[in-house]
């Protein structure tokens, strides 16, 4: 593949130019990449490495910012979750408690029930014991 853009420095417009002419309309994809191509030549120009390096570092430090922010959030959702857990724990063994109670006093009541029931079919006069 022939080298198709000339070594020498040329501006944006320029490259666009070059680009447009020796680009069929056909491919215009080939033309759309060889324009991202020259947009980042521009943008690596060395007159705008100082402003390219200034951004940078004003990216670097806002990242790490969001990192400290993030870390620090994580923490406190990690705090958070450990309390929710044991408070769910701590409810889960009074719900245990409580469900074991009340199954005794069922019982209990159950059986008192039974013995009720039984006493007073024991109480009960039949027919035969009235004479």
């Amino acid at each position: 593949m022939r080298n198709l853009w000339p070594r020498q420095r040329r501006s944006f417009c320029d490259l666009q130019r070059f680009v447009l002419k020796n680009y069929s309309s056909q491919n215009t994809s080939k033309v759309s990449t060889e324009v991202k191509k020259a947009q980042l030549f521009v943008r690596m120009d060395p007159q705008h490495t100082g402003d390219l390096f200034k951004h940078l570092e004003k990216q670097n430090e806002l990242l790490k910012e969001a990192h400290k922010t993030m870390s620090q959030e994580i923490q406190k959702l990690m705090v958070e979750e450990q309390m929710m857990m044991h408070k769910l724990y701590e409810l889960t063994v009074t719900h245990r408690k409580n469900n074991k109670e009340m199954k005794r006093t069922q019982n209990v009541l159950e059986e008192k029930g039974i013995l009720e029931e039984a006493s007073s079919l024991a109480m009960i006069p039949t027919g035969d014991e009235q004479h």
